[in-house]
């Protein structure tokens, strides 16, 4: 049996967005924070995956799979910042600013989690309402999809 990962990834957001939600209106921040936690790293591991197929199955995005291979030839890859705004380039998908949005939140609440400087982290700042960007993401990733049919 085969999953796709899109639809566990995305399933898994949904759930700890629903979890986070709830946390909110029961006034646990430590349930909050959890949930937000993880569903930030459930996200990125939907939008890679979802950026990673359009960039191998999408012939609108071949010169973008051509460097991503070369890359691959010297032990390197793109980075998911840069498969992002290449593949907006590659579409001529504008304005950037939701992307540029996204990656700033990013690189502030995913960056810390999945490449941490030691074994703590601020839980604080996951009290914040996340919901939002998460959102936001999955707007980015239904835009592209449009374009290049991955889902």
């Amino acid at each position: 049996m085969h999953d796709n990962l899109l639809i566990l990834y995305r399933k898994q957001v949904n759930k700890h967005m629903l979890a986070m939600k709830r946390a909110v209106r029961a006034g646990n921040t430590q349930k909050q924070q959890h949930h937000s936690m993880l569903a930030i790293i459930f996200l990125h591991l939907f939008m890679e995956t979802f950026i990673s197929e359009a960039i191998h199955s999408s012939p609108k995005l071949a010169e973008l799979k051509k460097e991503e291979q070369e890359l691959n030839k010297i032990y390197k890859s793109l980075s998911f910042k840069n498969k992002w705004k290449k593949t907006f380039d590659l579409l001529h998908i504008k304005p950037q600013s939701e992307l540029d949005d996204f990656l700033a939140f990013d690189e502030r609440f995913r960056a810390p989690l999945v490449h941490p400087k030691g074994a703590f982290i601020n839980a604080d700042l996951y009290s914040q309402d996340t919901s939002l960007s998460i959102q936001t993401a999955l707007q980015l990733v239904r835009l592209v999809n449009r374009i290049v049919l991955v889902m």
